[in-house]
């Protein structure tokens, strides 16, 4: 007869097996391997919950920007809008009689930084030949989050203020979330894109009724893509999600972020102002 495994030999199996069943853990957790998640979903339990609720409609009024001034020099790119919170700058790719416009936004790093090898500056450059008059957002304070969501919707009145009627909102990382919490009060956005976002703020994605394109990178260790992926679980309506081969910012498959990125965003041109907020 065959002795039965000792208590050392058992503990020796299961330290072999234990990254086994953590990973399983977290396939069941993160990657919907769970098989009563619909029925948790339906109890108001979402295991993707590494979205925290820090947003509710107390934030329409408290983030609402008043432009007393909109400053730009002769000739110059840029712009300045003087809001009751601060000057917020603003790189402009204007179009004379554009009725789509597109705000871009970058991360916590500030300034007018972009992911994706200059992808905003290829946004801007390649819209103003089709009718799209992009603005690039530089955040005032990007360590504060309520300062992003306001400075998010003064670039978005900006636009609505020269008579773009639809707005399409993109932002990375820290942008991502940004956007999306200021998208959700300003009835012209028509789309939403967050790139690798972060996951704090985000959760007024589910009140918004818009297009949405969210964009993560498989090998991105500072917002991973269970977090993207969490987003698009929340979004309504029409909704997309895009896997792409590269990390953080994205700059190992740059091409490929501005292909898919471009098409949705002249697709837009076709959608309806429906951003009622539920």
């Amino acid at each position: 007869m065959k002795s039965k495994p000792s208590k050392e030999q058992s503990r020796t199996v299961f330290t072999r097996l234990r990254p086994w069943y953590l990973l399983l853990f977290g396939m069941a957790l993160f990657y919907d391997a769970n098989p009563f998640y619909q029925t948790l979903l339906q109890q108001g339990i979402n295991l993707h919950l590494p979205i925290p609720k820090v947003m509710d409609e107390s934030w329409k009024e408290t983030s609402e920007p008043h432009i007393n001034e909109i400053v730009q020099a002769a000739g110059s790119r840029y712009v300045t809008l003087m809001s009751n919170r601060g000057a917020i700058k603003l790189r402009n790719y204007p179009v004379k009689n554009a009725k789509l416009g597109v705000v871009v936004a970058g991360g916590v790093s500030g300034a007018f930084w972009s992911p994706a090898r200059g992808l905003f500056h290829k946004l801007g450059t390649s819209g103003a030949s089709k009718s799209i008059h992009t603005v690039h957002l530089c955040f005032r304070h990007p360590t504060e989050f309520p300062e992003t969501v306001h400075d998010v919707r003064a670039a978005i009145q900006y636009l609505n203020s020269i008579g773009i009627e639809k707005v399409v909102v993109v932002g990375h990382s820290l942008g991502g979330a940004a956007v999306i919490g200021g998208a959700s009060f300003e009835p012209s956005v028509v789309g939403v894109v967050p790139m690798a976002s972060q996951p704090y703020g985000a959760e007024r994605i589910s009140s918004m009724n818009v297009r949405t394109l969210v964009m993560t990178g498989l090998l991105d260790p500072i917002e991973p893509t269970a977090w993207s992926k969490a987003i698009w679980k929340e979004a309504k309506g029409d909704k997309q999600i895009a896997f792409f081969i590269g990390t953080h910012n994205l700059d190992e498959c740059a091409q490929e972020v501005y292909d898919r990125l471009f098409c949705w965003i002249l697709d837009c041109k076709h959608a309806t102002v429906s951003n009622i907020q539920t």
